[in-house]
């Protein structure tokens, strides 16, 4: 148990979502999927009338289908977690006395550094003895130490108290994260709180996790992409051969399109067609699960 003599700001968010920030963050973690960048490129494609020889309803009703799928799964997922609220009073403290001789506690910090080990602290000879919470409630003193960092085995400040001034090292310091042992109760001064705190400062951003089987799933629809940009430059070859060869015999019949003015030029368009005609090969569903 620890009881704090002051009061500080101590909530923590751990939800990836917010309603401002849910649809730009949600799909950008989306289109982290290659299938998805695929088809929305696809889409894009389709956009073209000069090589288009689908439409584009054909693509978005589908993709919009499976990131509507996807995000309503993420954002129910985001709304449980946010629902299990918990109260913890917990945060870097100043150990002022302890029930232990000596204004001693015995402390494990495996969450911090992973040491499992016995680690003591020890509070200031002055304060040891403020164990009746009467004495407590009157102590005034004033801490003026340094800006939250996240230093775990450093801290450097004084306190001020009754005229004189005591300086203060982190074995006076009971940081966020820490388990007190064979300690029955312990008094502190919040010093850091919530966010500020060294064990959330080292923290660091939240990264998008991807399991296994995403970067599975993400390498093979590169190889099945692969595939198709070959099929693409086949078909397109040849299509450049047959207009060179034989499709110039009937310009006055079949000709050209006004944008069209050489073989190159043509095949160079029939290959994003391929390429739209061909989409099938990679799965618009591959991600739902």
């Amino acid at each position: 148990q620890a009881i704090f003599t002051s009061q500080c700001f101590n909530c923590i968010m751990t939800s990836k979502y917010n309603i401002i920030t849910f649809l730009p963050v949600n799909l950008f973690e989306q289109f982290q999927e290659v299938a998805n960048t695929y088809f929305l490129f696809l889409l894009i494609l389709q956009l073209i009338p000069q090589i288009s020889s689908l439409s584009w309803f054909t693509t978005i009703v589908p993709l919009v289908l499976v990131l509507s799928i996807t995000a309503v799964k993420d954002a129910t997922d985001d709304y449980v977690t946010l629902m299990y609220t918990v109260y913890v009073l917990q945060a870097d403290l100043l150990l002022l006395s302890s029930s232990e001789p000596h204004g001693l506690c015995y402390i494990e910090t495996a969450e911090l550094d992973g040491e499992t080990n016995m680690k003591v602290r020890q509070s200031l000879s002055v304060t040891s003895e403020l164990g009746d919470p009467n004495n407590l409630a009157r102590f005034d003193g004033e801490v003026v130490c340094e800006p939250p960092n996240n230093k775990l085995d450093r801290f450097c400040g004084t306190l001020y108290w009754k005229d004189c001034k005591y300086p203060l090292s982190n074995q006076n310091m009971l940081l966020r994260g820490c388990v007190l042992r064979n300690t029955e109760t312990c008094y502190g001064l919040v010093i850091f709180a919530g966010p500020d705190t060294k064990l959330m400062q080292n923290s660091g951003r939240t990264k998008f996790k991807r399991t296994s089987i995403d970067r599975l799933m993400n390498t093979l629809v590169l190889w099945i992409f692969g595939f198709l940009v070959c099929m693409g430059v086949i078909l397109a070859i040849g299509n450049a051969v047959w207009e060179k060869e034989v499709g110039a015999l009937f310009q006055s019949f079949l000709p050209w399109d006004p944008p069209v003015d050489n073989f190159l030029f043509s095949a160079f368009l029939s290959f994003w067609s391929y390429v739209i005609i061909l989409n099938t090969v990679v799965p618009i569903s591959l991600y739902v699960r």
